[in-house]
């Protein structure tokens, strides 16, 4: 059954980040504060313990939002989920990665009210700062800082979830991509599922997330395995988790494919009205059922 109020609740998230607020990069950061506030304002009104985490780069301040479940403090369980906040210049960013921010914040709403009666299991909500170039892959990425600091804190976690574009289906014959030669699973060429990218340490995450949520959902999924903590795959290393494979934490990628699929990847045309807000709301539904069960 669609919720209609979900769907719309992503909707207008989507729609703040992308066309009230627009181009989120380190170029424009007047936009970037104004992101950062809009997270955090969202966060704290959905009743989460939140903090800012200052990460500087280029002479210019930006940070990391952290929101925290009611019961963090005193769980024997806890999860990361995170999703990037910038953009890339003169792009909008609505699935890339504003479609990742709205199902974060979704997310953070429903299970901070359902952890509030319960300690087993918590999750720590990261709006990162700075995936996109020029900061990507070198350690001014706000997941890199993250990492380090838990690894510092000796904070752990059972694994780290990573939503990266996660709003942009095609029902047609043809619409999926891959790249040359990658034969790991089995090539469907219609771009309507979400990729799940793990390494060989998070399998066990990675497997306990699909055995949960394909008893219920509605969603195709494939499961992706990249060795070597993606070196070997093409785009496996494309987001925020390659930080948290690299410090030695398990985490995974979930991803409509981005480029392989999204012909509006990294432009102008990335706009709100090309996502799928039912895709979304469906991912949410899966996340809830997942983390809530762990």
């Amino acid at each position: 059954m669609r919720n209609m109020d979900l769907e719309n609740r992503l909707f207008k998230h989507v729609k703040t980040l992308a066309d009230e607020i627009g181009e989120r990069s380190i170029v424009k950061p007047v936009k970037l504060r104004a992101a950062q506030d809009y997270i955090l304002n969202n966060l704290n009104d959905y009743g989460l313990e939140t903090c800012m985490e200052p990460v500087c780069f280029m002479g210019i301040e930006t940070a990391n939002i952290i929101g925290k479940t009611s019961n963090y403090r005193d769980s024997s369980k806890r999860y990361l989920v995170g999703a990037h906040y910038d953009t890339v210049e003169s792009s909008p960013g609505a699935d890339d990665n504003a479609s990742g921010i709205s199902v974060l914040l979704e997310l953070a709403r429903f299970l901070n009210k359902q952890f509030a009666e319960s300690s087993q299991t918590a999750v720590k909500f990261v709006a990162f700062t700075l995936e996109e170039p020029p900061a990507f892959a070198t350690p001014n990425m706000g997941s890199y800082i993250h990492a380090q600091n838990m690894i510092r804190a000796d904070e752990r976690i059972e694994g780290m979830i990573c939503l990266e574009m996660v709003g942009f289906r095609n029902s047609q014959v043809g619409s999926q991509k891959y790249p040359p030669g990658f034969l790991l699973f089995n090539r469907s060429h219609i771009g309507n599922f979400l990729c799940i990218v793990h390494d060989r340490q998070s399998r066990e995450l990675s497997g306990s997330l699909l055995n949960t949520v394909r008893k219920t959902s509605n969603l195709p999924y494939v499961n992706v395995l990249a060795p070597f903590k993606g070196k070997l795959v093409p785009g496996s290393r494309m987001s925020d988790h390659r930080n948290f494979w690299d410090c030695g934490y398990k985490a995974l990628m979930i991803t409509d494919t981005a480029f392989y699929r999204n012909p509006n990847y990294h432009t102008r045309s990335d706009t709100p009205e090309t996502l799928d807000y039912v895709f979304m709301s469906e991912l949410v539904t899966d996340l809830v059922t997942f983390l809530a069960a762990a």
